[in-house]
């Protein structure tokens, strides 16, 4: 009976992470794409370093669920990895809306940050924040730009 029960717990320790991932991963829609191009200024990486608070040199690790949990348990709950914050701001771009249910949001943004350092490179994940930062700014000048113009 203990053997049993000492099996179960083992199983559960080593299988339950990658199953949570991949649970997350499910109730994504799709995965992002790419950058439409990799090719990026130098001033377009600094301006994303600025605004993420990182520093040099930028380095992907591939992750790992029990490598994400260790760096959430290694530093109070916040990421610090420069590459796990800018894998972060690409899931949660891409799950604002890809997740049907968004009570799943920190497991599948979790998972898909995950995923998108086992199988993108440094200079896609790079290239696509650049994207969606240039893209953001955008929208916030077209904001701006409106209630300007409306005198709120």
């Amino acid at each position: 009976m203990l053997v049993g029960l000492v099996a179960i717990v083992l199983l559960a320790v080593v299988a339950g992470p990658w199953l949570l991932y991949e649970f997350g991963l499910s109730k994504i829609d799709g995965r992002p794409g790419h950058a439409v191009s990799t090719a990026v200024a130098p001033e377009d990486v600094e301006a994303l370093i600025r605004t993420l608070r990182i520093s040099r040199p930028i380095t992907i690790d591939r992750l790992s669920p029990y490598s994400y949990i260790w760096t959430l348990a290694r530093s109070d709950g916040r990421m610090r990895d420069h590459g796990v914050r800018i894998a972060w701001r690409i899931a949660r771009s891409h799950n604002a809306d890809h997740l049907a249910n968004h009570s799943f949001w920190h497991l599948s943004g979790a998972a898909l940050t995950i995923w998108l350092t086992r199988n993108w490179t440094t200079d896609e994940l790079v290239a696509k924040a650049v994207e969606l930062e240039k893209a953001t700014a955008k929208a916030r000048a077209a904001a701006a730009f409106e209630r300007k113009q409306s005198g709120r």
